[in-house]
């Protein structure tokens, strides 16, 4: 599997293992970061995974979308 690239919610590489990152409300599931500091993400709203989105990790619950090329040059924005 690619360590970039999640798929939740078996492989979530990028999360940290000793933080809960879900609940019975939803959760999230990310890649490992690439060099440029993005990285992709999903997030769970009750049973439904939301489309992959790439991101710029600040902490924050909501963190910003990535500029296009970001993600390995892969996400259009």
């Amino acid at each position: 599997m690619d360590p970039y690239v999640p798929d939740p919610p078996v492989w979530c590489p990028g999360n940290d293992p000793s933080v809960y990152v879900a609940s019975g409300y939803g959760g999230f599931c990310e890649g490992k970061t690439y060099a440029d500091g993005t990285r992709w993400n999903t997030y769970r709203v009750g049973f439904f995974w939301q489309p992959m989105r790439c991101i710029i990790p600040d902490g924050s619950p909501f963190p910003p979308l990535a500029a296009p090329g970001g993600c390995g040059g892969a996400w259009g924005g």
